[in-house]
């Protein structure tokens, strides 16, 4: 084991530290200090050993190594030990379990946008027939039959797209992105291309309120995704 008086040398020459900066942050002289660091003075108190430790900007049980003196039995070192393993195989477990948990959420996170994406295709497949229904209606009757069941449809959509939103999963892009791919409708108006943005932003506010801008933002975003994926 190294001598302390050698360690505080090693340690003031390795940090480039003076004798006067060790001994004036300890509270003692320098011949005092010189003393021990040649190991002539023996007895150290405990504030100058916290004094020159913060001069060497080392702890102080550390630099005089005073966990060495700790008395450890074999009965303490052995349910430390114990101890230990539990914890490290605790530690496996919660790791394998996180990992259990992030594949589960994106299992869930998947499902929940497939039923969703099928749902809302569902629902926008029904309102475009009641459209063409109530164009090809034979009297005012059938048409307001239509027309009534076309409201209550987009209700249930708009309800549906509201709690799709809120269940945490999904952004406005993911339910944008849901409709443009899901929807046969919103496809065939990007297809077109003639005044797409225009076009699907005013269809889009049918089921919720939506801006002009905030169309063309996830255009460019979902344009660029696609070009990246290939």
């Amino acid at each position: 084991m190294e001598k302390l008086n050698e360690k505080l040398k090693r340690l003031r020459k390795q940090k480039g530290i003076s004798q006067k900066q060790i001994s004036d942050n300890a509270g003692i002289s320098i011949a005092a200090y010189s003393n021990i660091e040649s190991g002539t003075s023996k007895s150290i108190s405990i504030e100058v050993g916290k004094g020159i430790a913060r001069a060497l900007d080392i702890p102080f049980v550390e630099l005089f190594e005073i966990e060495n003196s700790k008395l450890v039995t074999p009965e303490l070192e052995s349910q430390l030990k114990k101890y230990e393993k539990r914890i490290n195989e605790l530690e496996d477990t919660v790791e394998k379990n996180n990992k259990l948990i992030k594949y589960l959420e994106k299992e869930n996170r998947d499902l929940y946008w497939k039923k969703s994406g099928l749902e809302i295709r569902d629902e926008l497949k029904t309102i475009a027939q009641l459209k063409i229904k109530i164009e090809n209606a034979e009297n005012k009757i059938e048409k307001g039959a239509f027309t009534n069941a076309l409201e209550i449809n987009i209700d249930i959509l708009k309800s549906n797209i509201d709690e799709i939103y809120s269940s945490g999963y999904f952004s406005k892009f993911d339910i944008l992105q849901i409709i443009l791919e899901y929807d046969e409708e919103s496809y065939d108006l990007y297809e077109k291309g003639d005044n797409f943005v225009e076009n699907w932003t005013k269809y889009l506010n049918q089921f919720f309120e939506i801006s002009l801008e905030k169309v063309n933002k996830f255009l460019a975003v979902y344009e660029e995704k696609a070009s990246r994926s290939g």
